[in-house]
């Protein structure tokens, strides 16, 4: 199964939901994208599915999305593609178009109806039916200060006798939705038509019970079909409240019309690596049930809560990561956050807490007894491509197979595409004391033989070790 097919699935789904928000806003997210079951790439093999992140503009009836790609071109260079959605609330139009393309889409929001040259050379279709149950569970929650409810949705597309899409689709959606005040925009439903390829539309009619309403804050999609199973996660990690210039909802300047959307998509995750096949045959798959957490950014902070007497309470200050690869700050940002979990994890004791710090000087108001600062570093093999193909090899020793522990998944999973063979991480950990002596200190470099193995917690593990043997004394 293509990267591409499953998009252009994920593509009619989102005509199911509609869109809420609050004037003048900027909503970072990150999605995440796994099929349960499939076993673990292989050292040295990138993650065909990497952690993405995205940028929503809300103002005045009109929303933008920005999703970034990161990908390499026939000459092994990085470029960043942005795949850009607007929508027009008071038009009831979506414009889309990404930056490599420098084209643009534009169709009324309940779906577009292709133009006349269009429809003579287009394959005539069928019809696919898409229905959908919304379920409210009851559960609210205060998330980024604003009333969220937990809501359920199972969407189903059926194919129809002669239809383009062959291939019937069941999608659940469990999530947290925030109702933002000042703005709502209901989608005025009509029946439309589904692009499937380039030349073959189908029409789609709606067979809706109950709506999704309100702004996803927190959404877990499975998305099932032929037999795999596919979990895409979706959740904000910030909230501001910034002034939005009005040309930000508009297609850019110099870019040119396309006749259908399938001009603009991006399709760099199959064509623009050369000799790459990226074909992946369906894994045995795997269900498990769980309660849908909220945010982990909208979780509020235990630290500020009165100390119980004869407990020893560690703030950990959010770690100084620096990485090799430039525009990389997020990147950082989610590695430091995923360094502070793995402590989280390990310092565990009778009468010990541990708490998170954005800095040091937060630490005499949470009561904190001591302190941890944590550094790291990366560094990319040095010697370019000559010194790699004419160095003598060395034989690097196996990598450790036992299964990483959630805290250290989550590290892993923050590194991703960043980790190179041969690449060398520096830390130094430093457990200090409200006095300002450091009262333990671990430094050292890990090379990196095997990217995409658990390579770095175990730094962190033995520091944690350290540090509960000083204040267990």
């Amino acid at each position: 199964m293509k990267l591409k097919f499953i998009s252009a699935c994920i593509a009619v789904l989102f005509v199911a939901t509609s869109a809420s928000a609050q004037n003048e806003l900027t909503i970072k997210k990150k999605t995440s994208m796994k099929i349960p079951g499939m076993p673990a790439m292989p050292a040295g093999m990138a993650n065909p599915f990497p952690d993405r992140r995205s940028v929503e503009y809300i103002k005045s009836g009109n929303k933008r999305t920005d999703m970034e790609f990161e990908e390499r071109t026939k000459m092994g260079k990085k470029r960043r593609v942005t795949y850009t959605t607007i929508t027009q609330c008071a038009k009831q139009r979506r414009i889309s178009y990404n930056t490599k393309k420098k084209s643009y889409y534009s169709e009324p929001i309940a779906g577009g109806q292709s133009s006349a040259e269009v429809k003579n050379a287009r394959s005539s279709g069928g019809k696919i039916i898409l229905a959908a149950t919304v379920t409210d569970t009851g559960e609210r929650a205060k998330i980024f200060g604003y009333d969220a409810r937990h809501l359920k949705q199972t969407v189903t597309i059926t194919p129809g006798p002669g239809s383009c899409q062959k291939e019937t689709i069941k999608v659940d959606i469990d999530g947290w939705y925030i109702d933002l005040p000042q703005f709502a925009c209901p989608i005025r439903r009509v029946p439309r038509e589904f692009q499937m390829d380039s030349k073959c539309f189908d029409d789609v009619e709606y067979r809706m019970k109950g709506e999704i309403t309100g702004f996803a804050v927190k959404e877990v999609k499975t998305l099932t079909m032929q037999g795999m199973t596919i979990n895409i996660e979706e959740e904000a990690t910030e909230i501001l409240t910034t002034p939005i210039a009005d040309s930000m909802f508009e297609a850019p300047v110099g870019f040119k019309p396309a006749n259908t959307l399938k001009e603009v998509e991006d399709d760099s995750d199959i064509a623009d690596v050369e000799g790459v096949d990226r074909t992946i045959d369906a894994p045995e798959t795997t269900t498990t049930n769980t309660t849908l957490s909220i945010p982990k950014a909208a979780v509020e902070k235990t630290g500020t809560v009165a100390k119980r007497p004869g407990v020893i309470r560690i703030g950990i200050v959010k770690p100084a990561v620096t990485l090799a690869d430039k525009d990389s700050a997020q990147n950082a940002s989610d590695v430091a956050d995923a360094i502070s979990g793995v402590f989280e994890e390990k310092l565990v004791g009778q009468n010990l807490e541990v708490v998170r710090l954005n800095t040091d000087s937060e630490a005499k108001a949470n009561e904190c007894d001591y302190v941890i600062k944590a550094t790291v570093g990366q560094k990319h093999a040095s010697g370019g491509l000559l010194g790699q193909v004419f160095s003598i090899p060395k034989i690097p020793k196996q990598p450790d197979t036992t299964p990483p522990t959630p805290a250290a998944a989550d590290l892993m999973a923050a590194l991703g595409g960043s980790v190179k063979y041969k690449d060398e991480f520096t830390y130094n950990y430093q457990l200090i004391g409200m006095d300002s002596a450091p009262a333990v200190q671990k430094s050292g470099k890990v090379k990196v033989d095997y990217p995409g193995t658990d390579f770095f917690s175990p730094s962190i593990r033995d520091a944690a070790a350290a540090i509960l043997a000083k204040v267990s004394r």
